[in-house]
């Protein structure tokens, strides 16, 4: 009897244990099914969204260049020559789309930064404002059916602040070149033109030509008004200069009699406003110039390839701190005959500036104009 009881007790301890075991068992296995099924779905759902990555075709964010005049810029650059103890030119900017005008030129001194040489905006400025509100440095073609000093009639400009049709982008062993060319209506009718902005270490070339087209004569003048902004602000740094024996306007003989000599004159902080005429040139130089001094960094030669560059017309601005050369193949004290250029049927004129970044070689302390 006893040993019944103890199997009886026994075996009724064990079913409780065992019926105790296979509740929580069946509770284990059901959080693990759960937990495995919610692991599963968020995998499920991870890789649909791997697969959408992966068909899905990414469009990458481009950003617009800049396009002043509606067309976009032409960067022209270069690589400065190694251990050069020389001023060279870096890069140029151009416009097509605003008459080919030179936004700005950039020129690296021997252990100085980088000097931009005109006052100018920026790129991103330039796109957002009217053509005719950036002048940096534009170029004009005048043509007219008769001269256009003698008042006749009106000279209309072929290029000013018009879009180049058909721009190019050329790439240089030592620079680039861009190039643009415009077609005239009414009285620049049957008048074509083209503009080159080349590039290199110690120039910029800037050639227009003009080509007549019709069966009539065309008269033309061409015009270069490049501003220029003063180191470090300061006008008194800036020398303007022109071959001596060249005529001052006799407006400004008193006040500018110093531009026409060897050693230019300070611009000063009082305005500047004089004609010069009759430039002359040096014996080894290629042509008539008109210079400028940057403080003691470099020199600006502007020449006019073939005596072409006939006037220049200087206004200086104090509160800008510019000063505006108009560069002109016109010139008011010549006859009339002279003033322009005939441009017979089939006939192409060039008109060809080059301006030379040239080594200061002695440090100068000009006297500001007074």
């Amino acid at each position: 009897m006893a040993w019944e009881r103890g199997r009886a007790y026994n075996s009724g301890g064990g079913g409780r244990r065992s019926g105790a075991f296979s509740r929580s068992g069946w509770a284990t296995a059901i959080v693990i099914a759960l937990v495995l099924l919610t692991f599963g779905l968020l995998w499920h759902a991870h890789q649909r969204a791997k697969f959408h990555q992966l068909t899905t075709p990414i469009i990458p964010q481009t950003t617009s260049a800049p396009m002043p005049g509606g067309q976009e810029a032409i960067l022209l650059s270069r690589v400065t020559l190694v251990n050069d103890s020389e001023p060279e030119f870096v890069s140029a900017t151009v416009l097509p789309g605003v008459g080919m005008q030179l936004l700005q030129a950039t020129v690296a001194v021997p252990d100085q930064p980088a000097q931009d040489l005109l006052a100018s905006v920026s790129l991103s400025d330039a796109a957002r404002m009217s053509p005719v509100s950036i002048s940096s440095a534009p170029f004009h073609l005048r043509v007219s059916n008769h001269h256009v000093q003698e008042g006749k009639g009106n000279a209309d400009d072929l290029i000013g602040f018009a879009p180049a049709s058909n721009p190019q982008n050329q790439t240089l062993v030592d620079g680039g070149q861009a190039s643009g060319t415009f077609q005239g209506t009414a009285a620049r009718a049957g008048v074509s033109a083209t503009i080159e902005v080349t590039l290199s270490g110690r120039q910029i070339d800037l050639i227009t030509r003009a080509t007549n087209n019709s069966q009539e004569n065309r008269f033309v003048s061409f015009e270069w008004c490049p501003r220029f902004a003063a180191p470090d602000g300061n006008l008194n740094r800036l020398l303007l200069s022109v071959p001596s024996g060249s005529k001052i306007g006799a407006d400004g003989e008193s006040e500018a009699a110093g531009i026409a000599s060897e050693h230019g004159q300070a611009i000063g902080d009082h305005p500047l406003d004089v004609h010069l005429t009759h430039l002359g040139h040096e014996s080894l130089s290629d042509g008539t110039y008109v210079r400028l001094q940057n403080g003691e960094r470099f020199s600006l030669r502007v020449i006019g390839l073939g005596d072409t560059l006939r006037s220049v017309h200087a206004r200086s601005d104090p509160g800008t701190h510019t000063l505006l050369l108009s560069l002109s193949s016109l010139d008011p004290a010549a006859e009339a005959e002279q003033r322009d250029q005939t441009l017979r049927a089939g006939q192409t004129i060039q008109w060809h500036l080059r301006m030379e970044v040239l080594p200061v070689k002695a440090p100068q302390s000009p006297e500001p104009m007074r």
